[in-house]
């Protein structure tokens, strides 16, 4: 599993100068596409801090490095009181550094706990309703499923509850966000959550981001 690593301070990041827009060149789910972290630790830290937790540090297992730009952190649990030894993994965050910031990013997160299946990452989705299912399981089946743009945890377009497993097996799950609040060409965070019940506790999580296409054209019927 790796040693865990400490909890990197917001202080840390940068952002581009003011007024300057940037768009990455793939869509990422944290952080926003201004804001530049120079190590995957410190973008991974921050989305669980401000995401996943609500009290506490991150618990982060160490940086698994694939290609020259990319690689995984586990995202660990250590308990309520941190006395658990070693720590629980309770998922994995996909990193990547991107274009043209060069910052670090997190593209998708994934659990045991937690599949989305349908839409995939990175797919064009309608400026309006939309349909998330998969398999998962929380706290008494609930599975809470969110969109909100990346960066933003507060910012959401819609939050709606699901039913997926209340034990250890997974269970499909299907419910309909509103993403008409979303312009089109934006990247949106689609997260689905157990409920864990502990605000230390990252619990089972997926995440992955979609881009919004142009909303449906409007037919005018002839006039007779």
């Amino acid at each position: 599993m790796g040693a865990s690593v400490a909890l990197v301070a917001p202080s840390m990041l940068a952002q581009s100068p003011a007024g300057a827009a940037t768009e990455l060149d793939q869509p990422a789910i944290w952080p926003a596409a201004d804001v530049v972290f120079a190590t995957p630790e410190e973008a991974a830290a921050d989305f669980v801090s401000e995401v996943l937790i609500s009290e506490g540090d991150p618990v982060l297992g160490e940086f698994q490095q694939g290609d020259a730009r990319s690689g995984e952190i586990a995202v660990l649990f250590a308990g309520e009181t941190g006395d658990l030894d070693p720590p629980r993994q309770s998922g994995v965050l996909l990193m990547r550094q991107i274009g043209p910031t060069d910052g670090w990013y997190v593209i998708g997160a994934t659990s045991d706990g937690a599949v989305i299946d349908s839409p995939s990452a990175s797919q064009r989705v309608p400026a309006g309703a939309l349909t998330v299912s998969g398999v998962g399981r929380g706290f008494e089946g609930t599975l809470a499923v969110a969109a909100f743009p990346p960066g933003d945890a507060t910012g959401t377009f819609d939050r709606q509850i699901g039913a997926g497993g209340a034990f250890e097996e997974l269970e499909p799950f299907s419910v309909d966000l509103d993403l008409s609040g979303a312009a089109a060409g934006e990247v949106v965070v689609i997260l689905v959550r157990g409920d864990t019940g502990l605000g230390s506790d990252p619990g089972t999580f997926a995440a992955v981001p979609v881009v919004v296409a142009a909303g449906p054209s409007v037919t005018v019927p002839p006039t007779k």
